[in-house]
C-alpha cells in the first residue's frame, strides 16, 4: 500500500469499438499492444477471472513513464514519438464506432493529489481527435499494474 504522499501515474493510448481491426494497429502506429482484445473474445482479467467474450474490440498501449513523473511528460514524448503516423490516428479516432482515448490512471497514498496539464499538451491531444479520461483510484491501490488493466467499460 502507498503511503503519505506516495503518487502514481500511467497514461494508456486506447481504441475500441466495432470499426477498426486491432490487429493491424500495432503495424500502423508502430506501437506495440500492452493488452488487445478481439470482439467475440474472452479474457482474463486480474487474479486469472475470466470474462467475455467482449462486443466490441480493444487495443491498448501504455506509455512509458516512471511512476511518479505526473501525466504531462509521457503524453508529451507520446506526441512527438507518433508525430508521423499523426494522421492515421485522427482518421482512426473520428471513425464512426471508434472510441479514442488517453486513458490517465491517478492514485496516491493519502488521497490526495493531481496533475496539470499545459494548454499546448491538450490542443495537441484533441487536434488528434483523442478524448483525455481521468481515472482516479483509492490509496489502497498501489500501483498502476493494480489500478485493473486500464479496460474498466467493456
Amino acid at each position: 500500500m502507498l503511503s503519505g504522499n506516495d503518487q502514481w501515474f500511467a497514461v494508456t493510448l486506447r481504441f475500441s469499438g466495432t470499426g477498426f481491426n486491432p490487429k493491424e494497429i500495432e503495424g500502423l502506429l508502430g506501437l506495440v499492444p500492452t493488452s488487445m482484445i478481439v470482439s467475440g473474445e474472452k479474457w482474463v482479467g486480474k487474479n486469472g477471472r475470466e470474462y467475455g467474450p467482449i462486443a466490441r474490440h480493444v487495443w491498448c498501449h501504455t506509455l512509458d513513464a516512471p511512476g511518479e513523473a505526473g501525466f504531462e511528460e509521457p503524453i508529451r514524448r507520446f506526441l512527438a514519438k507518433t508525430r508521423e503516423v499523426s494522421d492515421f490516428i485522427r482518421q482512426l479516432a473520428t471513425r464512426d464506432e471508434v472510441d479514442a482515448e488517453l486513458f490517465c490512471g491517478f492514485g496516491s497514498g493519502n488521497g490526495q493529489g493531481g496533475d496539470t496539464l499545459s494548454p499546448e499538451t491538450l490542443q495537441q491531444i484533441a487536434s488528434l481527435g483523442l478524448s483525455l479520461t481521468l481515472d482516479l483510484y483509492p490509496p489502497d491501490v498501489d500501483e498502476k499494474t493494480e489500478a485493473g488493466e486500464l479496460i474498466p467499460f467493456i
